[in-house]
């Protein structure tokens, strides 16, 4: 089995989408599009099922992605044993569900500008948090402080929470939202996230329960849950960047609510144990991310009562 397939599986799956889960691997959509044919030949299975609006793990797809990424994760413990010392080692980035493209994008390019291979790694915050401890990986995209500071991070970006509902829902008619008009229905989620960066749920669930709000629907992966959104069985939180064409294609509504006072940030960490990255690469990564695009400012999408 080619491994490079398997990796292809588990990124796209990962970022419910191609062409955010190229780029981490340097190919084209299309050569993304060819290794996943390639490994869904193989195994005799589909591992996403096309739709109108892109792509989604199938049944087959989700009972097999642990085993894939445990796959992996002992392949990459095999190569790095293996490697020769005097190869250049490569960059492990850890990437937290839900980064931002623009500065996912900066990071990557910075790296790759230094000549450096770049292998992505993505996982939940407390994951990642525990690998930059031991030096497993070597710097980090994360939406939570590390909680010792023998892990120096920055807060490189703050993004402010917004609602993400059905755009059938009888809320896209009301002008001024308020977390009240989500109060019937259920906060749609996904387990990893939840585990994954348990201080800003913490919050978004005490915030919610003033409002009644307690009851939740978990949708797997966290790439599943705009599809989840979209069918109207409930609400969810959003944070980072936002494409309009995107959410009027997938029948969603993404827009602030006025007593919804909590941001989702994102901070660079890096391990102090790390022999891949020096405190230049740290500099000129934290100049780009300062430096990098941040979500446009969108109109509302308000539709009449009529």
């Amino acid at each position: 089995m080619n491994l490079e397939n398997l990796r292809a599986f588990v990124l796209t799956a990962a970022e419910g989408s191609m062409a955010r889960a190229a780029p981490l691997m340097y190919l084209s959509v299309s050569a993304l599009s060819r290794r996943i044919q390639d490994l869904e030949r193989e195994l005799g299975v589909k591992l996403f099922d096309r739709t109108s609006r892109g792509i989604v793990v199938s049944a087959v797809g989700r009972r097999l992605l642990d085993h894939a990424r445990q796959v992996l994760s002992a392949m990459d413990e095999v190569y790095a044993a293996a490697s020769d010392e005097e190869a250049a080692p490569a960059a492990k980035l850890g990437l937290a569900l839900g980064v931002g493209v623009g500065l996912r994008n900066a990071v990557l390019d910075t790296m790759r500008d230094t000549g450096i291979p770049v292998q992505c790694v993505p996982g939940p915050n407390v994951q990642l948090i525990r690998q930059l401890s031991v030096g497993k990986v070597d710097i980090a995209l994360l939406h939570q402080a590390p909680p010792t500071t023998r892990i120096p991070s920055e807060l490189i970006s703050r993004h402010p929470v917004k609602v993400m509902f059905a755009s059938s829902l009888p809320q896209a008619s009301i002008s001024t939202l308020s977390i009240r008009h989500f109060a019937d229905q259920p906060l749609v989620t996904s387990a990893a996230l939840m585990a994954g960066t348990p201080i800003f749920y913490a919050k978004l669930r005490s915030i919610l329960a003033e409002f009644g709000i307690v009851d939740t629907i978990d949708a797997g992966e966290a790439s599943w849950i705009r599809d989840v959104v979209s069918s109207g069985s409930g609400f969810s939180i959003f944070a980072g960047d936002s494409k309009p064409e995107l959410d009027e294609e997938y029948g969603v509504v993404v827009t602030p609510v006025e007593d919804l006072d909590l941001s989702l940030e994102t901070y660079l960490a890096w391990s102090p144990s790390s022999t891949a990255i020096d405190r230049s690469t740290i500099d000129a990564i934290l100049d780009a991310v300062a430096a990098a695009p941040r979500e446009p400012r969108r109109p509302r999408m308000i539709r009449s009562a009529g």
